[in-house]
């Protein structure tokens, strides 16, 4: 199928139906592969809501345990972002995972589903996800500063900064992605003859310029908005780990010395043991999130270069099936990572810990 003669007149219309109705056993052909295709597809759009009725509270208490502890330091600035962007994210996850489930695909909607998700649940959730990167790609240099710089990070990154870096980093993505694709598609009404019905679909934009476009925002997106962030945030994770384990050690063995000159009492080395395990746990906590941010992006930059080096490997070309299905299984995995952030929040973070225990009135211990 041509992208710059798809479907014209009323071939278009019934052709798309006839597509409709493949995907969610409306036809009296039910072949062994497409049933398996529509199985898997609802099953993990079942799983994304899943994740996604725990990821968003969990990401609103973020932001409201973030508020409470307030903006004093600039790093929380970035963190909030983080939640807010998050909650976003897992918003279109929810609306992308319905637009897959039968018995809402079959319901009496002025629009089809499995077309217009392409704009109001992939593009948004990629936009949010690309700026979900950078946001932690800027926290990761943050963290950074804080242990090779300890003295001028403050000056270095003030209040104004990070909020502008913020703003800019939500400004560009949006601005760069959403602009893209609703250049590269159209909505377009769509005849359906069993139903004798309108219903608002999508199409692709036959011209140059959305040609340059559309072979230009996989380009971007897995050049700029996921393979970029994810060397940045291993680069820095990397660096902050190194550091932090040198300067633990190094606080372990200045403890263990002065005790042996000085005498200091056993209970004074046992905290400095303490306080190495807890440097050394947050070390690799710090790791494995880098690593994880690290795997999804480059799952996602793989399907974005295969998009520009597979002819129809796209939404809605040839290959538009085994596209959505990648697509699918990667959403699921992006809104899992988008949903733990409250418990490492929790585990990492002693003020976080406790300004959460406090908002549900829990008893604080002491943390180390």
């Amino acid at each position: 199928m041509d992208k710059n003669n798809f479907l014209d007149g009323e071939c278009f219309m019934r052709n798309s139906v006839l597509v409709t109705n493949l995907c969610f056993n409306e036809t009296t052909k039910d072949d062994t592969p497409e049933k398996w295709y529509r199985n898997i597809m609802e099953c993990i759009s079942h799983a994304m809501l899943s994740i996604s009725a725990v990821g968003i509270p969990g990401n609103i208490l973020v932001v409201i345990v973030y508020v409470k502890i307030g903006f004093s330091e600039s790093i929380n600035i970035s963190y909030f972002a983080l939640g807010i962007s998050d909650t976003i994210a897992l918003l279109f996850i929810t609306w992308n995972a319905l637009c897959y489930i039968p018995i809402f695909v079959k319901a009496n909607l002025p629009f089809i589903p499995t077309e217009i998700v392409v704009i109001t649940g992939g593009a948004t959730n990629d936009c949010f996800s690309f700026i979900t990167a950078w946001i932690t790609t800027f926290i990761s240099f943050q963290r950074c500063l804080c242990v090779m710089r300890p003295l001028k990070v403050k000056r270095i990154i003030t209040h104004q900064r990070s909020l502008l870096c913020i703003l800019t980093i939500f400004t560009i993505n949006i601005t760069i992605t959403l602009g893209v694709y609703l250049n590269v598609y159209q909505f377009v009404p769509r005849l359906d003859e069993k139903r004798n019905r309108t219903q608002l679909g999508l199409t692709l934009v036959n011209t140059s310029e959305s040609d340059f476009l559309y072979n230009f925002s996989f380009v971007y997106e897995s050049l700029i908005s996921k393979l970029l962030p994810l060397i940045l945030i291993l680069a820095c994770s990397i660096t902050l780990v190194v550091h932090m384990k040198r300067q633990a050690s190094w606080r372990l063995a200045a403890s263990h010395q002065a005790s042996n000159q000085n005498g200091i009492t056993a209970a004074h080395e046992q905290r400095a043991i303490r306080k190495y395990a807890a440097d050394m746990r947050v070390s690799k906590t710090v790791l494995c999130i880098a690593v994880a941010s690290c795997i999804l992006g480059a799952l996602n930059a793989v399907r974005s270069l295969l998009a520009v080096v597979i002819p129809g490997f796209r939404p809605m070309q040839a290959f538009k099936g085994e596209y959505r299905l990648v697509s699918r299984i990667l959403l699921f995995v992006s809104g899992i990572n988008s949903s733990v952030n409250v418990i490492i929040y929790y585990r990492m973070g002693s003020k976080f810990r406790r300004t959460l225990k406090r908002l549900f009135g829990l008893k604080e211990k002491e943390d180390i």
